[in-house]
């Protein structure tokens, strides 16, 4: 009973944390993905209250910001084997619903696998959320404004742009936004490499091919959920994420069918 229990909550806070962002991405089916991963996770915390079995909420919690921490700490140490001597500029998730706690364990991480050797000359940089949906707002909804409405080309330009010619690697946690192909970022010279440490890379095939993405991580397809991280950060990484880069692109959308969209 107490390893079942275990197991829902672990996959149903997993489908809850991947609902939100496919959500925040601009797909509809994100949100009840959510809602549903959430009520599970709530039931078993009734049943875990009522039958006094299983891991408590925090300790689920503390297990997804390990993973968190392990996927920056991987992309950290592959970017500071690779670009060692470069700057780099983090663009992080908007401080709403509880980001910033996914924001500190991904920075954290980011920082313990750059170990020094890439200088981050701005970190936090985020996007600004519209009326209703900002955390200062009474009553504000975390639905109120998908990823689309806030997070647009126009919007990440603006943001970017202040730091071209001052930084070579842009680090985001939220991947790009949605129709990349009207990122007037891509014109900017001179052009950062391009780093995505969360978002779909479902349209990047092409970019990582021609190294203007040089490294993402994104969610293993094959990933268990029941999964609790280890001690090794190799070793949790690969429990749930893949690295891509131009080196193994081939190899990786060959064995992971479906990582990008078709040509």
């Amino acid at each position: 009973m107490k390893f079942l229990l275990y197991a829902f909550m672990a996959v149903s806070v997993g489908v809850m944390i991947f609902g939100l962002i496919k959500q925040k991405e601009g797909f509809e089916w994100g949100k009840p993905l959510t809602v549903v991963g959430a009520g599970v996770a709530l039931l078993c915390v009734l049943i875990q209250m009522f039958a006094g079995a299983g891991p408590s909420t925090k300790q689920i919690m503390d297990d997804q910001m390990r993973f968190a921490r392990a996927a920056t700490e991987k992309l950290g140490m592959h970017l500071a084997e690779k670009h060692a001597g470069g700057k780099a500029l983090v663009l992080t998730f908007p401080a709403v619903y509880g980001e910033d706690l996914t924001n500190d364990a991904m920075m954290e991480g980011l920082k313990k696998g750059l170990n020094g050797k890439v200088e981050i000359i701005v970190e936090k940089i985020q996007p600004e959320l519209p009326p209703g949906a900002k955390p200062t707002d009474q009553n504000a909804d975390m639905y109120a404004a998908p990823m689309e409405a806030w997070f647009t080309p126009e919007r990440f330009d603006k943001l970017v742009q202040p730091y071209i010619g001052k930084v070579d690697l842009l680090i985001t946690f939220q991947g790009l936004p949605m129709e990349p192909g009207k990122l007037k970022f891509w014109n900017m010279k001179p052009l950062p490499k391009v780093v995505l440490a969360g978002g779909s890379i479902a349209e990047f095939r092409k970019a990582i091919e021609q190294g203007v993405v040089i490294a993402a991580v994104t969610t293993n397809p094959k990933a268990n959920f029941e999964l609790r991280p280890k001690s090794d950060v190799n070793k949790t990484f690969e429990l749930r994420y893949l690295l891509i880069t131009p080196e193994n692109l081939g190899s990786m959308a060959g064995d992971y069918k479906g990582l990008f969209n078709s040509p």
